[in-house]
């Protein structure tokens, strides 16, 4: 009996703490998308422009794409809009409400694995942008001036300065969260705590449990002294 408590205890502080793991990475992604909703003047300009890594000139050419040099655009646009630079524009837009819905998904455990792939996806976009290496030219400085805002609309973030990190190299929070988010993905995430287990529990399709009463199976009766450990069928099977 105390070996079936112990058992029941275990798996329940794994279950709290892979839950916990889940609602802290998904607090950081939604933070981190309301605090770019609340600032009217954040932009990912400063990723693309200033990234580097090898994928670094496919970045800086999405921020400088305009609407004149894409066919189609150019054709359906007014004139006016023809120097827009359109991907930067979706990026602004895509970038808070992809953080948003994964760090809602992730925290509540509502459609737990998608929002799982979406913040994996976002990471990846953010490791390949900024890899944790030191890659830019010999005597090169980035200019990071476009991508540092000031708070000041968002009082309730404690005037917290975007882009304030540590130091980092080959191994960062991104790749940590990654690492994170790919180890939950392994698992049933319906078994963790959550809108997804409250679902499936309601619509039945969650697994019966099985409980096992441990006094009503049979005892394995012990061997007598001098009694060899096996039987004489078995002996013979052999």
């Amino acid at each position: 009996m105390a070996d079936r408590t112990w058992k029941l205890h275990e798996y329940d502080w794994q279950t709290f703490w892979l839950t916990a793991l889940r609602v802290v990475i998904g607090w950081h992604f939604l933070f981190e998308g309301l605090i770019k909703m609340a600032h009217p003047a954040w932009s990912a300009k400063g990723y693309l422009v200033n990234s580097w890594g090898p994928l670094a000139p496919l970045f800086q050419g999405m921020a400088a794409l305009q609407v004149k040099d894409t066919f189609l655009l150019n054709w359906i646009l007014p004139a006016s809009q023809s120097q827009t630079c359109w991907i930067l524009g979706l990026t602004d837009f895509f970038i808070p409400w992809a953080l948003v819905l994964a760090g809602v998904g992730l925290m509540a455990g509502l459609f737990t694995s998608l929002a799982a792939w979406l913040a994996i996806g976002l990471l990846v976009m953010f490791i390949a942008a900024a890899p944790p290496v030191d890659l830019l030219p010999r005597g090169a400085e980035a200019d990071w001036t476009v991508f540092y805002a000031d708070l000041t609309y968002a009082q309730w973030a404690g005037k917290s300065m975007v882009g304030s990190e540590g130091n980092y190299f080959l191994v960062n929070k991104n790749l940590v969260e990654l690492m994170a988010l790919a180890a939950l993905l392994t698992l049933n995430l319906n078994k963790l705590y959550g809108l997804d287990n409250v679902i499936s529990l309601w619509g039945g399709n969650a697994a019966p449990v099985q409980k096992v009463d441990v006094e009503a199976q049979p005892a394995t009766p012990e061997p007598q002294p001098g009694t060899p450990p096996y039987s004489e069928t078995g002996m013979a099977s052999l």
